[in-house]
């Protein structure tokens, strides 16, 4: 069933030092959850409620800040980027709009006053087909030729520092998916990956592994 989640409403201060989260009175655009709290995305702006507090979104105190507090962040470098996903990865939130990438490390208790928003990428990607974990990292869909798009792979590195990888599994097929796909999905395990075309069509993706690298991937109609 369905309820509602009971909002806790400003308990100090008012509208100047205590303001509404940047959400407010604006299109929600995205919404994840990361670290016990819950995110929500407003364009270039990204909201999480206090910590384990998914129904806060205001400071308990305006005399101090709290590391339990609400965020409200903006990348200083992403201003018009209208985030779409907020989706983790090897301990960092990741967050997808139709032309770039950025990253949320999750190294340490993110907190109001640790919080960055880092440019991770600059891939184009559907804007409406949300990436998926593989087992490994992400797949996302990003359109390429008129008509088409590619399913690119994400991967963190082996030190968990917050890098990241990108190959085109389709390199070697350019018009092999349409840009019409309706949904990607994927195994946990890693070894397949399905995208469905808007003619319900199918796309397979499989993936060979020896040592937990990868030998051989191939896409199958």
């Amino acid at each position: 069933s369905l309820n509602e989640i009971p909002q806790t409403g400003r308990m100090s201060g008012d509208a100047q030092n205590n303001p509404d989260p940047s959400f407010a009175g604006r299109k929600i655009t995205g919404i994840g959850s990361f670290q016990g709290r819950l995110v929500f995305l407003s364009g270039d702006s990204v909201s999480m409620s206090a910590s384990n507090e998914i129904g806060h979104w205001y400071r308990v105190s305006v005399t101090s800040l709290a590391d339990s507090d609400t965020i409200d962040a903006q990348g200083t470098t992403t201003s018009g980027v209208n985030y779409r996903f907020a989706v983790p990865l090897d301990g960092d939130l990741i967050l997808f709009s139709a032309t770039q990438q950025s990253t949320i490390t999750g190294r340490a208790v993110v907190t109001p006053k640790n919080i960055s928003l880092a440019p991770s990428g600059m891939l184009p990607k559907l804007p409406t087909i949300k990436p998926v974990h593989t087992g490994r990292g992400l797949l996302l869909a990003s359109p390429t030729a008129p008509g088409y798009c590619s399913i690119w792979e994400i991967t963190g590195g082996q030190y968990r520092d917050s890098t990241y990888s990108q190959h085109d599994t389709t390199l070697h097929l350019p018009t092999y998916i349409g840009d019409d796909l309706y949904t990607l999905s994927a195994g946990q395990t890693g070894k397949y990956a399905v995208a469905v075309q808007g003619d319900c069509s199918l796309r397979v993706l499989s993936t060979v592994q020896h040592l937990g690298e990868v030998v051989q991937q191939s896409w199958h109609t």
